[in-house]
């Protein structure tokens, strides 16, 4: 009987384009939405995706779509265009997805899915200008100094400063770790050129 069955509204499968999402970027999400019924139609369906925390908000349209029907095991294709905070912290967050529609019979029914996006944030290591002797001697020592800051939005992890070339030194290399956003610091190293040119 079919006035038994409840019919289901389920997302199929989705698309992010493009993947991954950079925060500040505009992405379109690709739903397919599946009446997984084997008897029931439905229709008059209302599709309102949400994010709660306002990391994502609609560029072309509303948040909300209207489909007439969905029939009985069938699938239709929707598409929304989303813009991304450029402040958006790196990691995953949902989308809410609620639905309403109705059976042939005119019943009314509401149904949630969730579909994750993960945001990356873009690093920026800036540097400052290589300060050096101006005048430098084969086996004299020479000073390298350089500021650095980190003017993206996520902190950059293991972070190792180094320099390298023909010439021996102590502490070539900095080991700064973990550089939070807005961060700033230096490196200051000593070594002695083995050869000139």
């Amino acid at each position: 009987d079919a006035g038994k069955t409840v019919p289901r509204i389920i997302i199929e499968n989705y698309t992010l384009d493009p993947f991954p999402v950079n925060a500040g970027d505009e992405v379109t999400l690709s739903m397919s939405f599946l009446n997984t019924s084997k008897t029931v139609d439905v229709s008059n369906i209302k599709v309102t995706v949400l994010s709660e925390d306002g990391t994502f908000t609609p560029t072309d349209s509303g948040n909300t779509f209207y489909i007439e029907s969905i029939p009985r095991t069938q699938s239709v294709q929707r598409e929304l265009k989303l813009s991304v905070k450029p402040d958006a912290e790196q990691k995953s967050y949902m989308l809410t997805v609620n639905f309403e529609y109705e059976d042939e019979k005119g019943n009314p029914f509401t149904a949630k899915e969730t579909v994750s996006a993960r945001v990356l944030q873009s690093p920026r290591l800036v540097t400052g200008n290589i300060s050096m002797m101006t005048d430098t001697f084969v086996g004299q020592p020479v000073s390298v100094y350089l500021d650095f800051y980190n003017m993206g939005k996520s902190t950059l992890f293991n972070l190792m400063v180094s320099v390298e070339g023909d010439f021996d030194g102590q502490g070539l290399s900095y080991y700064v770790g973990n550089f939070e956003p807005g961060r700033t610091d230096y490196f200051d190293a000593s070594f002695i050129p083995m050869n000139p040119g």
